[in-house]
């Protein structure tokens, strides 16, 4: 995995002053959250791409995936239903 480290600039100072004032339990949400966002769009993408395993075919999958669940032909707004459903059901 690769780790992109953040410009400096004067947002950056507000936004990491802004996590502060989360409590420990908010934050433990957010990260359990996104984690399973990672797996419900990991296990997609490795089942939607069998035998493809360079960087640019998982991402295409990976953004076809999102892209689906987000802007579904015809209904953009369900996408984010759908996707919130999928992800609860674990």
């Amino acid at each position: 995995m690769t780790h992109v480290q953040p410009r400096a600039s004067t947002g950056d100072a507000d936004a990491m002053v802004s996590f502060l004032h989360f409590d420990q339990s908010t934050l433990a949400n957010v990260t359990a959250a996104l984690e399973a966002i990672r797996k419900y769009i990991a296990d997609e993408i490795l089942s939607a791409a069998p035998g493809q395993n360079s960087l640019g075919d998982l991402t295409a999958a990976g953004l076809k995936i999102v892209n689906s669940y987000l802007f579904p032909p015809g209904r953009p707004a369900e996408g984010a239903r759908m996707l919130a459903r999928a992800l609860t059901k674990n």
